[in-house]
């Protein structure tokens, strides 16, 4: 057999060939923050969504509901253990939730909004840890301590051998996102939604443990799951509260068969 044959058939059949990416079309390089787009998230249905990162961003192409979708997600419990628990698993709980939205037609990813953004051939490599008050991606932040007595006397609980409450501390995981969203006007919806970030808030009488979201008028707010009392009380609180997935999309693949990005006429995607 020759070599022009051989590397003929070679062609052919693929061998020693690197598969080109297919390039990102003009029409979803235009994409804007704030877009509307309709997205098919498969067993969901199609949900109406905004561009919050674009194609070109450090954080590829991200698009998020434009109002809460599906049933309320509910965190918290019963007592200080249930509430602990959910309290921890704050994080992974909600974007498990948005992983529900996934359609791998267009996406490769899901998270909950507040979560950290980055991402790595489309998916959220970050978005189960926490970023520390220095900017640190962390796999686990520290867990909290009580309140020293210099400011006010708290009582241990009378089953604990340590002050260490054992929930973690403040994270600071929503800020990325919070600036893309008011940038794109599409923070605040009128509704209320979680966030996948979690805070301590010592009170004079009660040192309390939140998961934090934002309320229909747009402040950012707080929802407390568990806490301890100054008297060595302990309990835990449960609640439902409005979500938001966002959805990494894959950039180099769909297409924009119609619209305009309006919320008149949004942009729906296909391949």
């Amino acid at each position: 057999m020759s070599n022009f044959v051989k590397e003929t058939d070679d062609i052919i059949n693929g061998i020693g060939i690197t598969p080109q990416e297919p390039e990102i079309s003009e029409e979803v390089k235009g994409l804007k923050a704030g877009d509307y787009i309709k997205y098919d998230s498969g067993e969901n249905g199609i949900i109406t969504c905004r561009v919050l990162y674009t194609a070109d961003s450090p954080y590829g192409l991200q698009i998020i509901s434009d109002k809460n979708v599906g049933e309320e997600i509910t965190l918290g419990g019963n007592n200080w253990e249930e509430g602990k628990a959910s309290y921890n698993g704050a994080i992974e709980t909600l974007n498990k939730e948005a992983e529900k939205y996934v359609n791998p037609e267009y996406a490769c990813d899901g998270r909950c909004v507040g979560s950290i953004p980055t991402v790595q051939n489309g998916m959220f490599v970050d978005k189960n840890k926490v970023r520390d008050s220095e900017g640190n991606i962390r796999v686990e932040i520290d867990t909290a301590i009580l309140p020293p007595t210099t400011w006010k006397s708290y009582t241990k609980p009378t089953d604990w051998v340590s002050n260490d409450t054992e929930c973690y501390n403040t994270d600071t995981n929503y800020t990325i996102d919070e600036i893309a969203l008011k940038k794109a006007n599409i923070w605040t919806i009128g509704e209320n939604y979680w966030l996948a970030t979690r805070a301590i808030r010592p009170l004079s009488s009660d040192f309390g443990f939140y998961v934090r979201n934002v309320i229909s008028d747009g402040d950012l707010d707080w929802f407390r799951i568990c806490g301890v009392q100054s008297d060595g009380n302990t309990y835990g609180r449960s609640a439902p509260d409005g979500f938001r997935p966002c959805i990494s999309l894959k950039a180099n693949v769909i297409k924009i068969t119609q619209g305009n990005g309006t919320e008149e006429s949004p942009y729906v995607i296909g391949k």
